[in-house]
C-alpha cells in the first residue's frame, strides 16, 4: 500500500470517527430530552419531587430547580390517569430515561476514546460536540487513558 493510500484510509477512519462522534452526541441530546419530558409526563400525574428526584440520584432541591420550568414549556406525552396508580408507572419511566441517559453519556465518551485512537484532533471532536477545544479537552481528557503504540514503518532498514 502506497503512502498516499495509507493517508488516504487513515483520513477515512478519521472521517468515521467523527461522525460516530457526532451521531453519539445527538443521542445523548435526545437521551437529556428524554429525561426531561419523562419529568414532566411524571409531575402531570402528580408524582412528588422528591420521588422524582430520588429516581434521578439528586436532591429534590436540585430536581426543581432543573426540571420545574420544563413544566410551563412542555406537554405531557405520556398519561397514566387509566392506571389505578398512575404515579408508579411515571416514576418507572423517569429511572428508564435517566438510565438511557446514563448510557449516552458512557458511548459519547468511547466515542471521544475511537475517535482520539484513530488520531482525530480535539478540534474536530470539540466541534462535533457543540463545544470550544479548551471545553472539550478539559470534560473528556480525564476520562480517557492514553497509550503510544509504536510500529516499524515499513520502508525502515536498520543502519
Amino acid at each position: 500500500m502506497s503512502v498516499d493510500e495509507k493517508k488516504s484510509v487513515e483520513e477515512k477512519k478519521k472521517a468515521a470517527a467523527a461522525a460516530a462522534l457526532q451521531a453519539a452526541h445527538e443521542h445523548l441530546g435526545e437521551a437529556r430530552d428524554g429525561v426531561v419530558q419523562s419529568v414532566v409526563d411524571a409531575r402531570h400525574v402528580k408524582a412528588s419531587w422528591q420521588g422524582i428526584a430520588d429516581e434521578l440520584g439528586i436532591a429534590q432541591p436540585n430536581a426543581i430547580r432543573k426540571f420545574k420550568p420544563s413544566l410551563d414549556e412542555r406537554e405531557p406525552e405520556q398519561r397514566w390517569e387509566n392506571e389505578a396508580d398512575p404515579v408508579t408507572p411515571a416514576l418507572v419511566a423517569v429511572r428508564r430515561a435517566h438510565r438511557a441517559l446514563a448510557d449516552a453519556e458512557r458511548d459519547e465518551v468511547r466515542e471521544v476514546a475511537g475517535a482520539r485512537s484513530v488520531g482525530v484532533t480535539w478540534g474536530v471532536i470539540a466541534e462535533a460536540v457543540g463545544m470550544k477545544e479548551p471545553n472539550a479537552i478539559a470534560k473528556y481528557k480525564p476520562m480517557l487513558e492514553e497509550k503510544r503504540i509504536f510500529t516499524v514503518r515499513e520502508d525502515a532498514r536498520p543502519g
